[in-house]
C-alpha cells in the first residue's frame, strides 16, 4: 500500500474504506468491482490504485481495518457480568450496531465474507482471532445451557447463520442499518431464548 493513503484526511480514508466494505459486503471479493468502490468513494479508479496497488491489497487492508474497529469496540464495551448467554449475545449485537453506526457495512463485510476471506492467510488468522474472541466472550455464560443439553457450539453457529441471513435480507431490501439489524436480530434472540427456557 502506498504511504500516501495515510497522508489523506481521516474522512477521506474512511470514505474509501467504507465504500470498499459496502461493495465487498454486497458482491464479495470476486465480484466486488474496484470501479464501484472508486465511484462510491468519489475518487477515480486510478487514484484508488495509486493508494492500493491491487484489489487484493485493498481487500486485505479493508478487512484488517474493519476487524480492528470491531476489536476496539469489544475492548471498550461495558459488559454486564450478570447477563446470561442470551444477554451476552444481545451485548454482542449492540457492539455490532456500534460498528455499523460508524461504518454501515463493516459488520456485513466481516460476516458475509468470512468464507471467501479464508483464502488469504493474513485474513484467515484474523478470522480465527475474532472467532476466539466471540467464544471467549460467551465462555462463562454457557453452563446453564450445557445443563439443559444444548450444544453451545452449534448454537453459536446457528446464531451466525441467523445474523448472516438477517444481513443479506436487509441489504437486499436496501434497508440495512445499525437499527434495523439490531431490531431484526433481537426478534430471533427472543425466540431462541423462549425455546431454551
Amino acid at each position: 500500500m502506498n504511504q500516501k493513503f495515510y497522508d489523506l484526511r481521516k474522512e477521506k480514508q474512511d470514505k474509501i474504506l467504507g465504500a470498499s466494505m459496502e461493495i465487498f459486503a454486497k458482491y464479495g471479493y470476486k465480484n466486488g468491482s474496484c470501479d464501484k468502490i472508486a465511484s462510491n468513494a468519489h475518487i477515480s479508479k486510478g487514484l484508488l490504485f495509486h493508494y492500493f496497488e491491487t484489489k487484493e491489497e485493498l481487500y486485505q487492508y479493508t478487512y484488517s481495518f474493519a476487524s480492528m474497529v470491531l476489536k476496539y469496540e469489544v475492548q471498550n464495551y461495558k459488559f454486564d457480568e450478570k447477563n446470561d448467554y442470551f444477554g451476552r449475545i444481545r451485548e454482542m449485537i449492540d457492539i455490532a450496531s456500534k460498528v455499523t453506526e460508524v461504518f454501515p457495512y463493516g459488520i456485513p463485510f466481516l460476516e458475509l465474507n468470512s468464507n471467501e476471506s479464508k483464502e488469504f492467510d493474513d485474513i484467515s488468522k484474523k478470522i480465527e482471532f475474532m472467532e476466539k474472541m466471540s467464544g471467549d466472550l460467551l465462555e462463562n455464560k454457557v453452563s446453564n445451557l450445557i445443563m439443559q443439553g444444548i450444544d453451545t457450539d452449534n448454537l453459536l453457529h446457528m446464531l451466525k447463520n441467523i445474523s448472516d441471513g438477517c444481513i443479506r435480507k436487509l441489504i437486499e431490501k436496501n434497508i440495512f442499518s445499525a437499527d434495523t439489524y439490531k431490531k431484526e436480530m433481537s426478534k430471533y434472540i427472543d425466540i431462541l431464548e423462549k425455546i431454551s427456557n
